[in-house]
């Protein structure tokens, strides 16, 4: 709420991606037995930590006035960007985990 008494809703379709981020992280870490939806979902999670970058920065330099923002740096603001990096490690190692299990399954 600002001086004047309006309520600022910007920020809730944040608030939505990072939810939904949260809901599939959580699957993804109870979905071990199924590998390929694994990486599927981290994959996903990828592509929603993109879209909340691309929104944050939209806001910052298209919807909240220049004059109203003042920009600080902080330590939260890497954390979607380390998320996506963390993502995109776990996916790979989880590919490269079924091609190991298909591999040994070959083998027997």
């Amino acid at each position: 709420v600002d001086g004047n008494g309006k309520m600022d809703f910007s920020a809730c379709p944040l608030l939505v991606w990072l939810a939904l981020s949260c809901v599939i992280g959580c699957v993804t870490i109870f979905k071990y037995k199924n590998r390929m939806l694994q990486a599927s979902l981290c994959a996903v999670n990828m592509l929603f930590m993109a879209v909340w970058m691309c929104n944050i920065a939209a806001m910052i330099l298209f919807i909240v006035p220049q004059e109203e923002f003042t920009w600080h740096f902080s330590f939260t603001v890497c954390l979607p960007i380390v998320a996506f990096i963390l993502y995109f490690i776990a996916r790979r190692a989880i590919i490269a985990d079924e091609k190991l299990v298909k591999a040994a399954d070959r083998i027997r």
